[in-house]
């Protein structure tokens, strides 16, 4: 057996079930109040830095990670840990400013989508899922839509099992 299948049997064994979105003001309480108790900060360092979740690829903490969604370094002294499970479980619902998708149409019907990173006289500047930021003249653009959706997928969790989670909330929540 390799470590996947390992991992795939003892989760089948132990009725290890993902955490769903959907979870009652009861099971939030809960599931918050054990990853304080419980959850280990460098288990969740492990897990955000996990290729698969991608956390990592998008934001960055003190500098170090990507740049496509908020700067993570601190988050603990301006969000609430209510909000970093909002976030992490339903990341549209409530978005930094700034963040939300922006959806570009060229006159020529080509589609560009990414977070807009500044606007200038002559063009868009647009910074994309790998964080590389492009340029896009304003003469070439038929249309720009922000989405009010966070370019963070719903469901990036859902593979994480309860431990897991409360490991991930538990170094979120303790970034300081």
């Amino acid at each position: 057996l390799d470590l996947t299948e390992t991992v795939k049997a003892l989760s089948r064994a132990g009725s290890l079930q993902p955490v769903k979105a959907d979870l009652s003001k009861a099971k939030r309480a809960a599931l918050l109040s054990d990853a304080k108790k419980l959850g280990n900060f460098k288990r969740g360092a492990a897990l955000f830095n996990r290729p698969a979740l991608a956390c990592v690829a998008c934001h960055a903490i003190k500098g170090k990670g990507g740049q496509l969604g908020p700067e993570l370094g601190g988050l603990a002294t301006h969000m609430v840990p209510e909000g970093i499970l909002e976030s992490l479980l339903k990341p549209s619902k409530q978005m930094k400013q700034g963040y939300e998708s922006v959806v570009i149409t060229l006159k020529n019907k080509e589609v560009r989508v990414g977070t807009l990173h500044r606007k200038t006289p002559s063009e868009v500047l647009l910074r994309d899922a790998s964080g590389k930021i492009t340029s896009v003249p304003r003469n070439q653009i038929a249309n720009l839509d922000s989405s009010g959706v966070s370019i963070m997928p719903p469901g990036l969790t859902n593979s994480l099992r309860r431990d897991e989670l409360l490991d991930l909330l538990h170094y979120l929540m303790n970034l300081k």
